[in-house]
């Protein structure tokens, strides 16, 4: 594989301390606050999310990570036989980053992507905001990331036959699930009428963790879909709505897959229980 896990998140975002308050209190994390940039730590990282100052919400984009210098061109040949547009970050992109390269191009629905060598690790630990805090990290990287695409064929040929993704399960026409490494899946596809971020995964190290979020979520409304198990992957976890709009899915467990993992062909529901949607 190219690609090898989901390093960071960027987005754009109008209110920063709405961000901040949320991933204190829902997340369990302590943000760095550096003027109109703020940095979320889940692990030794510097950083797995970087929420930045702007006019509007919006994704800014995806960053993923490869894990040798021969693996970052091998992409950069790949997307540029595909058509893609690609640039080599700049000294300034690579320093803001915290990382060794990067390359940067826009999918074919018009998302962003950056793929990096050498994400930054930080000299201190990782805090927290509170006890019992921790995420499934580490070569899983960041969790996953859900995407709704135009076209579902176009960008499943393109995360597998350009970014080298594979197929874990698929409801054809409608969904397909895509991992890079031994988590079930690092991007999800979805059909949609028009290209947005859905939501992102944080997989806690236990249900405890799990609970306490649901609680501070639900305290303050942000509670989009219940606690519920998926199907697919055997996650138990529940929605809330970022100050950006877009949901963040916090759950436990899930299936890891191996080099052997035969494709299923899945249908509704997804979730053996709960998962409600909550009129908001």
């Amino acid at each position: 594989m190219r690609v090898k896990a989901l390093s960071h998140l960027a987005v754009n975002a109008r209110d920063l301390d709405a961000w901040e308050e949320f991933a204190t209190a829902v997340l369990g994390l302590a943000p760095v606050r550096d003027g109109d940039r703020l940095k979320l730590r889940l692990d030794e990282r510097s950083y797995r999310f970087d929420v930045r100052a702007a006019a509007e919400d919006a994704p800014a984009w995806l960053g993923w990570e490869v894990a040798t210098a021969s693996d970052l061109l091998e992409c950069r040949i790949a997307l540029e036989e595909d058509g893609i547009t690609v640039e080599r970050g700049t000294a300034a992109e690579i320093a803001d980053r915290e990382v060794i390269d990067l390359l940067r191009f826009t999918d074919p629905d018009g998302l962003r992507h950056e793929v990096c060598l050498g994400a930054s690790v930080a000299a201190e630990p990782v805090a927290f905001s509170r006890p019992g805090v921790g995420f499934v990290t580490g070569d899983l990287g960041l969790g996953h990331v859900a995407l709704g695409v135009t076209d579902l064929a176009k960008a499943v040929d393109f995360f597998c036959g350009v970014l080298g993704f594979r197929v874990t399960d698929v409801m054809p026409e409608a969904f397909c699930f895509l991992r890079c490494n031994e988590r079930h899946h690092s991007a999800a596809l979805m059909r949609w009428q028009r290209p947005e971020l859905h939501h992102v995964l944080l997989q806690a190290l236990d249900l405890e963790q799990v609970g306490r979020s649901l609680d501070e979520a639900m305290k303050r409304g942000l509670v989009t879909k219940t606690l519920g198990r998926h199907a697919i992957d055997d996650l138990v976890s529940f929605y809330a709505r970022t100050p950006s709009g877009w949901e963040m899915e916090i759950g436990f467990g899930g299936m890891r897959v191996g080099p052997d993992w035969a494709v299923r062909r899945v249908g509704r529901p997804f979730s053996s229980w709960g998962h409600r949607a909550v009129a908001t």
